[in-house]
């Protein structure tokens, strides 16, 4: 299959606790990097301690930003959107919200589809437009393939070589390594 992709040239990263304390000016500089989701929220609980700091300092060099919630499918959707919200005021957002969605669980597939479908469509009656959905190729071809391709994606790119997923995503970013 041949696939014609759309996504945007333009690269960009996310970002968590898991990096450290990022050096913004470089990042900045480096030429390579167009915009950044920071991590804000996972599950019902967890608030990245680096978000508020990884915002403010991306926005001072003039990067970008949007808020991500990374997505445990063993917790309601409903309530993990809750989470997300109370903690990210969308208004203070350069992108659109992404939802990060890397881990299956052990629930039937109709059961994760049914928690995924319940944020995206939760937000969407909240704000009136779709957030974006962040997977790697492998992870959307094996679990979302036909079920969430009317969202746009951002899809890992960790080589040149062009990602090629199994089904008619709109993939809009570029997440780099």
């Amino acid at each position: 299959m041949t696939y014609n992709h759309t996504a945007s040239e333009r690269g960009g990263i996310d970002v968590s606790h898991y990096q450290g304390q990022i050096n913004w000016k470089a990042i900045a500089h480096d030429g390579r990097v167009h915009y950044a989701y920071c991590k804000a929220t996972e599950n019902t609980s967890v608030f990245d301690n680096t978000f508020l700091f990884n915002v403010r300092e991306a926005r001072k060099y003039g990067v970008p930003v949007g808020a991500y919630h990374f997505f445990r499918p063993s917790v309601s959707g409903e309530e993990q959107l809750k989470f997300f919200l109370e903690n990210v005021d969308m208004k203070t957002q350069d992108l659109i919200p992404m939802l990060d969605i890397e881990i299956r669980g052990k629930a039937s597939l109709p059961v994760f589809h049914k928690q995924i479908r319940a944020w995206l469509e939760g937000f969407e009656k909240i704000y009136h437009y779709k957030p974006i959905i962040y997977a790697s190729v492998n992870f959307y071809n094996k679990y979302l393939a036909g079920y969430f391709d009317d969202y746009k994606y951002m899809v890992a790119k960790y080589s040149e070589e062009i990602p090629t997923p199994d089904g008619p995503i709109k993939m809009v970013m570029w997440q780099y390594t």
